[in-house]
C-alpha cells in the first residue's frame, strides 16, 4: 500500500511539473495540454485515491528527504569537496529510490501481432520494442514525453510515455509480434482470437460488403465505429452516394485515411450515425465498437428507427436482434463475455441480408439487388457457397 502510494504522489509531483514548466493554458493553436485541463481530467481521481488511503507513505517519504538533508548538514564541518561528493550521493540515493518504487509497480506486457492492452484510470504505458499502434478516444490519452493530447489511430513511438484518463476506452495494439510494453498501474490484455465465421465474411466480400484491411480480414481484431458505419452505408445501399461525399465535417478528430471521412461527413448529415458528445464535434473513429451499437447500425438498415421508439439502443436492441434472427442469445452472451470480434460483425451482416425490411416481406437482400448493388444470381451463389461449407 505505502509503495503503491508513494509512486503515485511522485507521479503526480512530476505530472504537475512536467506540465506547469511546459507553460500556462494552451489555447485553441496550442498543442499543450493546460495545467487546468490537467488539474480537471487527470488529478482529481488521484486527488480522491489519497484522500481516500493512509498517508504514512507520503510522511515515509518526508523522512526520507529530511534524513538525507540531515547528511548533509553533519557533512557541512567537513571540506567542501566532501559536502559535494555527500550531496551527489544523497541525489542518486533519491534518485534510484524513486526508480526502485515505480519499477516495482511496472509490469512487462508481450503483445504478438493483434493484441491489445487496455489502460484503467491512471495508467502510464511505454512501448519499450516492436510495434503498436494507439487506439482508443482523443482526450483520453496523453503523451508525457511531448506534452501534449496523444495523437489516437496513429503509429506511437518507443520510449514515449503515455497517461490514461479513462477506464477501458484507449489502449495499445501491437502490429508486429513480441512487442513489449511497460504498463504501471492496471490494465487489461486482450488475446488474439480464434475467428469462426470466415465462410461469411467471404461471401460479404463477394457481395461487395465488406473489404477487409490490407491484411485480409482481420476477422480476429475488434470493430471500430469507422468500420461499423461503413458496413451500415453499403448495407442500406448507399455506398456509392458516400463516395461521392465532400468529405468535409464538423469533427476535429479525423485523422488519416480521407476516403474515411466521405463515410463520416455522408453519415452525420443524413442522421445514419451522430457524433460522440454534445456538440458532434467528435466522432471517435477508433473507438471500439460494441454489440449494442452494431445491432443498432443494422436495425437501421432494416428499416427500424430507435429514435421513433422501435426499440431502445442500450435496452432492447439486444433482444431485436435475436428476435429478427440476426444472432443468437448462446452467441450473443460470447459477444457480451469477450467484445465485438469483426467475426461477428460479418455473421451478423450476413444474417441481416434473410431478414425483412421494416413493414415490408421484401428482405434486404431483395432490397439491394433492386438497388443494383449485387445480382440474384451473384446472391444465389455466395449461399449455395456458405451452405456448402
Amino acid at each position: 500500500m505505502r509503495k503503491t502510494i508513494y509512486s503515485l504522489t511522485i507521479a503526480l509531483t512530476v505530472l504537475i511539473f512536467t506540465f506547469t514548466s511546459l507553460g500556462g493554458p494552451g489555447g485553441a493553436d496550442d498543442p499543450l495540454v493546460s495545467v487546468e485541463y490537467l488539474e480537471k481530467i487527470f488529478m482529481s481521481p488521484f486527488k480522491i485515491m489519497l484522500e481516500d488511503k493512509d498517508n504514512d507513505a507520503i510522511a515515509d517519504s518526508k523522512d526520507f528527504v529530511d534524513e538525507s538533508i540531515e547528511v548533509i548538514d553533519n557533512a557541512a564541518a567537513s571540506s567542501v569537496n566532501e559536502e559535494e561528493l555527500v550531496k551527489t550521493a544523497v541525489r542518486k540515493a533519491v534518485a534510484d529510490k524513486v526508480k526502485s518504487e515505480l519499477l516495482s509497480t511496472a509490469t512487462n506486457v508481450n503483445l504478438l501481432a493483434g493484441e491489445k492492452v487496455t489502460a484503467r484510470t491512471g495508467t502510464k504505458m511505454v512501448i519499450t520494442s516492436g510495434e503498436a499502434m494507439l487506439f482508443g478516444v482523443k482526450g483520453d490519452a496523453i503523451n508525457l514525453t511531448r506534452g501534449g493530447l496523444a495523437n489516437v489511430g496513429t503509429k506511437a513511438p518507443l520510449n514515449t510515455h503515455y497517461f490514461f484518463a479513462a477506464d477501458n476506452t484507449s489502449g495499445f495494439e501491437a502490429t508486429v509480434d513480441n512487442t513489449n510494453i511497460l504498463v504501471f498501474g492496471q490494465y487489461k490484455k486482450t488475446a488474439l482470437y480464434e475467428p469462426v465465421n470466415t465462410k461469411y465474411a467471404q461471401a460479404l466480400y463477394d457481395l461487395g460488403l465488406f473489404r477487409g484491411t490490407n491484411d485480409g480480414f482481420d476477422l480476429h481484431k475488434k470493430g471500430d465505429r469507422l468500420q461499423g458505419l461503413i458496413m451500415l452505408i453499403r448495407l442500406m445501399g448507399y455506398e456509392d452516394e458516400a463516395l461521392a461525399h465532400s468529405g468535409q465535417t464538423q469533427f476535429t478528430d479525423l485523422t488519416g485515411w480521407f476516403e474515411g471521412h466521405k463515410y463520416i461527413g455522408y453519415g452525420y448529415e443524413n442522421g445514419i450515425t451522430k457524433g460522440t458528445n454534445t456538440e458532434n464535434t467528435t466522432f471517435s473513429p477508433s473507438m471500439e465498437l460494441d454489440e449494442k451499437m452494431y445491432y443498432t447500425f443494422v436495425l437501421r438498415a432494416l428499416g427500424y428507427d430507435d429514435g421513433a421508439g422501435d426499440f431502445h439502443w442500450e435496452k432492447t436492441s439486444e433482444s431485436k436482434a435475436v428476435e429478427l434472427g440476426l444472432i443468437t442469445k448462446a452467441e450473443q452472451a460470447e459477444i457480451a463475455e469477450n467484445g465485438l470480434y469483426r467475426d461477428y460483425i460479418v455473421k451478423i451482416s450476413y444474417n441481416a441480408l434473410k431478414a425483412k425490411i421494416k413493414g415490408t416481406n421484401q428482405t434486404l437482400a431483395q432490397k439491394l439487388i433492386s438497388d443494383g448493388v449485387f445480382t440474384q444470381n451473384t446472391y444465389n451463389q455466395v449461399v449455395q457457397n456458405v451452405l456448402a461449407n
